[in-house]
């Protein structure tokens, strides 16, 4: 232990090496950016690319169109005209009809892709320990192709003459040719193949977060699967309920491609009425008050399952079985609009409701080994669902046949006049010239605000 006690004093010239001197605090003393500095790039993108375009399609649906003009719009006369013509005819109009219509498909289509997303989403997430990386890179390959390519494959697949439909025949499981195409059934297939991976990946995202402690403490405490999966596992997965619902829910009620290319006539979607108006009538007022109304039933449609949730949570704190059997009911209504809203859609979303309830209770009172095993075998058959369409495709480029629903020989000839055309080998450098840029600008605005959002939290946030 040394002591101080004798230590001859300091020099009158000499400086304190320890401790901070006098004045210098202010002079080291940082600038710094505000808490949402690094997301400005993000926000000014946002701002530009999507506040701004909102807003000129709202002050477009109150002008009008200019005569005998390439869809100019004049603002020289404000006014409703607009709104008052798409709403023409009240419920029983043309636009009222095709939202209804709409909303069916959409309403049916999240609820297809939740219930054929969570048992996959459940299997990666909590019972496979290794390989999640490599089925989840599975998943998204069927997302990185063009929307286009993989909705118009589905008419490959569901051909009347097509391969499928000759071989069900000829199994004799089946009287007559497939006639899916160019209906209704034929978009509800489209939509849950285009939009599934949006709900797959936030269910795992949730269900991956799940803590394998809470599931051994509900063990200890004697709760058997079924009470586990409804008192832990599903009020956990909430979250990417939710965020998969809103995922996939608003861009399928703005489609109109997958009906267009495979429901015809049958298949018009409220996106269609929009996009008729700006390409094919060249009247953007009117498309662009269309786009409006649409948004708007988007969004009071959204509010109201929101509203209907929170009511049902409110009053699940109060009595279960009540909750329970509000949500059931809330479950029966949205079920019966989804499919037309009769008697036989009642009767079916009962049976429905009754084969998933059924399906849950089996699976729990399984074997861990079967229960997994069945785990496994729905995810194998989801996985060959989204492969399916491409793997057509992929057939079909070797087909030597121009026909996409006959078969001839194989050939490589295509692949040759690919390389020969100049026009489809340019654009295949711009999409991949676009595609780089995309990404580019992406990962730097993205990453500026999710470090900004992660570590520099704030009310800012909330916007």
């Amino acid at each position: 232990m040394t002591s101080t006690i004798g230590t001859p004093p300091r020099p009158a010239g000499d400086v304190a090496v320890a401790g901070p001197v006098e004045g210098t605090s202010h002079r080291r003393a940082r600038r710094r950016l505000p808490k949402f500095g690094l997301a400005l790039p993000a926000s000014l993108w946002w701002v530009v690319f999507f506040v701004v375009p909102v807003v000129l399609v709202i002050a477009a649906s109150f002008g009008s169109k200019v005569p005998n003009s390439a869809g100019r719009v004049s603002y020289s006369d404000i006014s409703l005209d607009n709104y008052r013509e798409a709403l023409d005819g009240g419920l029983d109009g043309t636009f009222f009809k095709v939202l209804l219509q709409g909303m069916r498909t959409t309403l049916l289509g999240t609820a297809l892709c939740l219930l054929t997303a969570f048992p996959l989403a459940y299997l990666l997430a909590i019972k496979i320990r290794r390989g999640k990386g490599l089925l989840l890179a599975m998943l998204a390959i069927p997302f990185f192709t063009n929307f286009l390519i993989r909705t118009l494959a589905w008419r490959i697949v569901l051909a009347p003459k097509g391969l499928i439909s000759n071989t069900l025949i000829d199994w004799g499981l089946i009287d007559q040719r497939l006639n899916l195409l160019d209906s209704r059934t034929g978009v509800q297939i489209g939509v849950v193949y285009n939009y599934l991976p949006l709900m797959i990946f936030p269910l795992f995202v949730a269900l991956d977060r799940l803590d394998p402690a809470l599931l051994e403490g509900s063990k200890d405490l004697f709760a058997d699967r079924l009470a586990t999966f409804r008192q832990v596992t599903l009020p956990l997965a909430r979250p990417g309920i939710i965020a998969g619902i809103v995922l996939v829910f608003v861009p399928l009620a703005g489609d109109y491609i997958t009906a267009n290319l495979l429901g015809g006539a049958k298949g018009n979607m409220p996106g269609n009425l929009v996009a008729s108006q700006f390409t094919q009538a060249q009247n953007p007022p009117l498309g662009a008050a269309v786009a409006v109304i649409l948004v708007i039933g988007i969004l009071g449609f959204l509010a109201l399952g929101f509203l209907a949730g929170w009511a049902v949570g409110r009053l699940n704190r109060v009595d279960r079985r009540a909750g329970t059997l509000t949500a059931a009911l809330l479950v029966l209504v949205a079920g019966t609009f989804a499919l037309g809203g009769s008697w036989r859609a009642t009767l079916t979303v009962l049976v429905a409701g009754a084969v998933v309830v059924g399906a849950v209770v089996l699976y729990s009172r399984l074997p861990e080994a079967v229960g997994r095993t069945a785990l496994w075998i729905w995810s194998a058959l989801v996985i060959v669902f989204l492969f399916l369409p491409l793997a057509f495709v992929v057939g079909h480029s070797f087909n030597n046949n121009r026909s996409m629903f006959v078969w001839s020989h194989f050939s490589t000839k295509w692949y040759g006049g690919m390389w020969d055309n100049e026009q489809m080998t340019g654009a295949v450098r711009s999409s991949f010239s676009a595609a780089a840029v995309a990404a580019l600008v992406s990962v730097v605005l993205g990453t500026l605000a999710g470090i900004t959002l992660a570590r520099r939290p704030g009310r800012w946030t909330i916007w």
